[in-house]
């Protein structure tokens, strides 16, 4: 966990800040075109008590993201004094953004270049999964929302989610992947998914857990999933990314998962197919990546991390 902490470079792009500076920064972005998306929160705690200032309304996810932050701040012992911005967005990296960005901006993902955001995690209960290699289904699995950009009648089979299901059509000897339905998706488009066979119903991460391989494929940011994926005892196929989150820098590739060019949906199938003739070797990185979830991503962990980082950024107020 600590060497996580050394990572943390934010002291050294804000060596001091002021008082003011929190809500300078906020009302200059508040006057930014586009700024409501990013779901942006100003938090200030003293002494048990905390005050949380939305910079515009939040959606019904953004205040359900928020409310289990502000539970996981109650589970922290010796909680300095805070005043922080708070991303509820999927993240915050537009560039005219964050040239007007003048604080640290805590958010769950962002683009690795991005030095303006501070990574936290999110404070949620470990999921158990059954840990049975041999009984579970020599398959690749994924689902997901139609997230990684819009869904338009002459463009959405570009889109790498939408390439992968429609290769599932072709290669169901390794590939199970399907887009999952969701009002938000366009009527024409959800009705051509589904008659291509590639739009499914949720389906439950346990049940998930039950195949061999299973695939974190980034959406608006990066997949949510691969933390739970990480507990399943199963072999993870991550696309590689330039968006992360908290805990990705820890990760070695080959070592806690086999990466992949998510465009490159023919080199998946290889990597899948070789897993299925290397039942050993496939076996040993997935073990690894659930060790890496044990040591890593529990809950006391996370905890942990999140109490250090908040401690360290309120150090560098005067």
């Amino acid at each position: 966990m600590q060497k996580i902490i050394s990572k943390i470079i934010f002291l050294l792009l804000f060596p001091i800040l002021a008082r003011g500076d929190v809500a300078t920064c906020l009302q200059t972005l508040k006057n930014m075109q586009g700024i409501e998306a990013s779901g942006l929160v100003r938090i200030r705690y003293s002494q048990g008590t905390t005050l949380c200032e939305p910079l515009f309304p939040l959606t019904s996810d953004q205040s359900i993201t928020l409310q289990g932050f502000l539970s996981s701040l109650l589970l922290l012992d010796s909680l300095p004094d805070l005043d922080l911005i708070l991303s509820l967005g999927p993240s915050f990296d537009r560039p005219l953004l964050l040239m007007k960005t003048t604080v640290p901006i805590f958010a769950f993902s962002k683009e690795k270049h991005n030095h303006k955001v501070i990574l936290i995690p999110r404070i949620q209960s470990a999921r158990e999964f059954p840990s049975d290699w041999d009984h579970k289904k020599e398959i690749a699995m994924w689902r997901g929302y139609a997230t990684d950009g819009d869904y338009r009648y002459y463009d959405w089979d570009f889109k790498p989610r939408a390439r992968l299901a429609l290769q599932s059509r072709f290669h169901r000897d390794l590939l199970d992947a399907a887009i999952v339905s969701s009002p938000s998706l366009d009527p024409y488009i959800s009705r051509w998914l589904d008659n291509l066979t590639i739009l499914s119903p949720f389906i439950p991460p346990e049940q998930m857990a039950q195949c061999k391989y299973l695939i974190a494929l980034d959406g608006k940011a990066a997949p949510t999933s691969l933390e739970w994926q990480l507990f399943s005892h199963s072999l993870i196929f991550k696309a590689d990314s330039n968006q992360i989150e908290w805990f990705h820098d820890l990760l070695i590739p080959g070592t806690h998962y086999i990466p992949f060019d998510p465009l490159r949906i023919d080199e998946l199938l290889e990597k899948i197919a070789w897993a299925k003739s290397h039942d050993a070797e496939a076996k040993q990185i997935a073990e690894n990546g659930y060790l890496f979830a044990e040591e890593h991503l529990s809950t006391e962990s996370r905890l942990r991390y999140l109490l250090q980082l908040l401690v360290n950024f309120s150090n560098s107020f005067e």
